[in-house]
């Protein structure tokens, strides 16, 4: 007994079993992609509030939202949520993104603040925007609010024009949960946006004018400079300051900033909703218009500049365990509302590198990884890092935390399943829940069993085997369902090979301890540990 290293896999359940029960949950609220510069397919409403804010003050607002039978549109789903500044010396009523966003599934508020002809208290402001963020998502649980139950309290962003977009990106380094920022022609006063922008780690798209005295001479290319990745700077050709507005308003804009223009308008809508719902609502089918095709087309033709820096944070939970003859690497599943398309695994023999390229574009719905291309009793050192694309380059992170383990000597023997590759991919099969996996099989085996274990933490120490599929192929692919897990769990599971009879070894593990399976487990009648081959 005890010869034949162990087959065995871990999976975490965070990125794709959660995951999928999540998607498949919210598909009917997500319409296919549209030029985000049109009408998405809601109709809209709007709803006059006082909402509270700072220092005891409450600001006049309107809140739009997608609108059905007196109601919010049950086929919207959960709302998004976008805070919305206006113009200095401008009000809410001047601006039309917020019934815009409002129809492609959003609620927006668009409040008054109290700006005066000396100017605006910016810092207040921006803290107001927070909030309002605290007001909406209260609603969510009010159960006499008309908002009981349909606020996203995961997806908040900021927006705003003019002072309203210093406004929004300071709410942005200020408050974690905006997540998204798409400022129209923003202008900073006394560095305050500068300030704030290297905290922020909301996706930072500023859309902007061509400068002038207006927008500070430009003001926007400064901000942008400021933000950390993941960021995008366009700014549309000919545009002016009063463009980001619904309508031309000569005496009150265009006189002094130049003559509005609804093609550049419209322009603005698709480039801040088209950032939005690619990076706050986290829809990915939106990347040629935040990032691709049609952002180089616009580009081509000479409508647009564009910058862009889209290195993600670097990921997070990466660890390495002796398994077998193999090591294996897991990891914190990606934010998915990131730009993030692969991710590299670099390795190393010594702490802290130097390190060279291990796996490559690896995808992001992989969490695990298996590296069989070690030697006995030799310590690895693995840095993980995320990479996101645009139409231009590819942008890698930085590296992650350090990850190490030491290989063993075991390896499958004939009387057990090799162990099963990485990625393991989550399945419909009988059920949403359901694994499927490819491995190696056995040789001489008839056909395999599973065994798996389900844990709050990765594999340390033994597990205790509490459920099994038996009767599985020769093949070597399968799926087996460990049924309801609770996000973040991980599922440990173990290949053998059976003759119909007997059934493999389950061998030692990397610390040479012998483990078996659970006995008494109804189902598989094979007896362990006899090798299948002659």
């Amino acid at each position: 007994m005890g010869k034949h290293g162990r087959a065995r896999a871990s999976f975490r359940v965070t990125g794709l079993l959660a995951g999928l029960a999540v998607l498949l949950g919210a598909a009917h609220a997500t319409p296919a992609a549209t030029d985000p510069g049109v009408r998405g397919p809601f109709a809209t409403a709007k709803l006059n509030a006082n909402i509270p804010v700072t220092a005891g003050a409450t600001l006049d607002a309107d809140i739009y939202y997608p609108a059905k039978d007196g109601g919010v549109d049950p086929a919207a789903g959960r709302l998004p949520v976008v805070i919305f500044g206006h113009g200095f010396s401008r009000n809410k009523d001047r601006y039309d993104l917020g019934d815009h966003l409002a129809s492609r599934g959003y609620l927006t508020i668009q409040a008054n603040y109290p700006c005066n002809f000396f100017g605006c208290n910016h810092s207040k402001n921006a803290d107001d925007m927070s909030a309002q963020i605290d007001w909406i998502f209260a609603q969510d649980a009010n159960p006499g609010s008309l908002f009981f139950g349909r606020i996203d309290t995961t997806k908040a962003g900021t927006s705003g024009h003019s002072a309203g977009g210093l406004w929004a990106l300071t709410a942005a380094g200020r408050d974690a949960r905006v997540i998204a920022s798409a400022p129209l022609d923003p202008v900073d006063n006394g560095g305050l946006g500068v300030g704030a922008l290297p905290f922020a780690r909301a996706a930072i798209g500023i859309t902007f004018s061509e400068p002038s005295s207006c927008n500070a001479d430009g003001s926007s290319q400064v901000l942008y400079a400021a933000a950390v990745p993941q960021k995008r700077g366009v700014k549309l050709v000919s545009a002016n300051h009063c463009d980001p507005e619904r309508n031309s308003d000569f005496l009150g804009c265009g006189l002094t900033c130049g003559s509005w223009n609804a093609t550049r308008h419209q322009r603005y809508l698709r480039y801040v909703s088209g950032w939005l719902e690619y990076f706050l609502r986290c829809d990915k089918s939106y990347e040629e218009w935040a990032l691709g095709a049609r952002v180089e087309q616009d580009l081509a033709a000479g409508l647009v500049t564009y910058s862009a820096d889209l290195a993600p944070d670097p990921p997070s939970g990466l660890a390495a365990a002796a398994d077998g003859a193999a090591l294996a690497l897991t990891r914190s599943a990606p934010d998915p509302c990131a730009a993030i398309a692969s991710w590299n695994l670099y390795r190393g023999t010594a702490a802290g590198g130097p390190y060279a390229l291990r796996a490559a574009d690896l995808p992001v719905s992989q969490v695990a990884f298996r590296d069989e291309e070690v030697d006995p009793g030799r310590s690895y050192f693995y840095v993980a890092r995320d990479g996101a694309r645009d139409f231009r380059a590819f942008y890698e992170s930085p590296d992650s935390g350090e990850a190490s383990a030491t290989a063993g000597s075991g390896g499958p023997g004939p009387g057990e399943a090799s162990p099963p590759g990485a990625p393991l991919t989550a399945g419909r099969g009988a059920s949403p829940t359901a694994i499927d996996i490819a491995f190696t099989p056995a040789p001489c085996a008839a056909g395999h069993t599973i065994y798996w274990s389900v844990r709050a933490a990765p594999l340390a120490g033994p597990p205790a085997w509490g459920a099994q599929a038996c009767g599985l192929g020769a093949g070597g692919s399968a799926s087996f369902d460990p049924g309801a897990v609770a996000p973040g769990s991980w599922v440990h599971f173990v290949v053998v090979g059976h003759d119909g009879v007997r059934e493999g070894s389950y061998g030692r593990d990397a610390a040479g301890e012998e483990r078996e399976p659970a006995t008494g487990l109804p189902g598989c009648s094979y007896t362990h540990d006899l090798s299948p081959c002659p």
